[in-house]
C-alpha cells in the first residue's frame, strides 16, 4: 500500500505502482486476468504498457468536448412517457486522444437517471475487441468493480483511520488533548504505518467474517463482527495460574464459531512459476 501526497494528481505514480503490483501478483499468486480503474488512470504510459504485456483493461475515461460531441445526437430524450425502468443505451466508436499513440475503442453510455430531467453519459475506453467483449459485456464486467468501492466504504466505517494532515504536533486526537506531547514526527510515514496496520486488520476481520457467515449461516458486517465478537462485555478473573474471561452465552457460541472455521485453515505454501534452466 502506497500514499501520495495530497497536492499531486490521483494518479500520480500510478503507473510505476500498477505494472509492479501486476509483476508481484502473477510471481507469488496467479495470474492476472485485465485491469479495471476509474477516469483518473487511462494515460498513454500506462495504457500502451498493459497492451505491450497483454493485458485486457476497461478505464473510464474523463468526458471531454470531443467526447460529448460524438454522443450528442444520442442525448435527446426518446419521445413518449418513459418506462419504469431506466433506460441505458451503449455506442461504440474509435477515439484517439491527444496524448495517445493511436486510436483506442470507446463505449459511450447513455442512461436515464430516476428523478433527472437530462440524460446522463460516461465513456469507457478498452483494449477488448468487440468480438471479445460486446458493449453490454464490457459495462456489466466494468461495474463489478463497485464491489472494491462497498469494501473500502466498510472499511472506512468500520475502522476509520486518523490519518495526519499536517506534521505539525496535534493539539487534540479525537477530540481530547494529548496527555503528553511529542516532538514533531514524520507524518507521511506515520500515515502510510497507520493505513497498513488498518488494512491488515481488515483483511483479518473480512476472513473472520467469512468464517462466522459460513459456520452460522448468518450474514454479517465489519461492523456487527466488531460489535458482538470484539466489543463484546467480558470479566476477567485473576487466579494464581490462570486468568478466565467470562462473556455472554451468544457471544461464546460465536467466539466458538470462529475457533471451528480457523481450525480447519491451513497454511498453503506459496507457489512459484519454474525457472528455466
Amino acid at each position: 500500500m502506497t500514499l501520495r501526497e495530497g497536492h499531486v494528481h490521483t494518479a500520480h505514480a500510478a503507473t510505476t505502482l500498477v505494472f509492479d503490483l501486476l509483476e508481484r501478483v502473477e510471481r507469488e499468486l496467479c495470474q492476472v486476468s485485465d485491469v479495471r480503474g476509474d477516469a483518473g488512470f487511462p494515460e498513454e504510459v500506462l495504457l500502451a504498457g498493459l497492451e505491450q504485456r497483454r493485458k485486457p483493461y476497461v478505464f473510464r475515461l474523463k468526458a471531454n468536448a470531443r467526447l460529448e460531441q460524438r454522443l450528442a445526437p444520442f442525448l435527446t430524450r426518446p419521445p413518449g412517457r418513459p418506462p419504469d425502468e431506466p433506460r441505458l443505451w451503449r455506442y461504440e466508436f474509435a477515439y484517439q486522444a491527444e496524448n495517445w499513440s493511436r486510436p483506442r475503442r470507446v463505449v459511450g453510455v447513455v442512461r436515464e437517471v430516476p428523478g433527472e430531467l437530462f440524460l446522463d453519459s460516461f465513456f469507457l475506453v478498452t483494449s477488448w475487441t468487440m468480438q471479445q467483449k460486446d458493449a453490454a459485456a464490457l459495462l456489466e464486467h466494468y461495474r463489478q468493480r463497485g464491489t472494491f468501492e462497498s469494501h473500502l466504504g466498510e472499511f472506512k466505517d468500520a475502522f476509520d483511520p486518523a490519518l495526519s494532515s499536517s506534521p505539525r504536533v496535534k493539539s487534540h486526537y479525537r477530540g481530547q488533548g494529548p496527555q503528553r506531547r511529542y516532538a514533531s514526527r514524520d507524518a507521511f510515514a506515520c500515515n502510510e504505518a497507520l493505513l497498513l496496520l488498518h488494512a491488515l486488520a481488515f483483511n483479518l476481520a473480512n476472513v473472520a467474517r467469512a468464517g462466522l457467515q459460513q459456520t452460522t449461516g448468518q450474514d454479517w458486517t465489519i461492523r456487527s463482527l466488531r460489535e458482538h465478537l470484539l466489543q463484546t462485555p467480558a470479566r476477567v478473573l485473576l487466579h494464581a495460574r490462570r486468568a478466565i474471561v467470562v462473556i455472554g452465552d451468544l457471544a461464546a457460541y460465536h467466539w466458538h464459531c470462529l475457533a471451528r472455521f480457523v481450525a480447519t485453515l491451513r497454511s498453503q505454501p506459496v507457489l512459484h512459476p519454474a525457472r528455466a534452466p
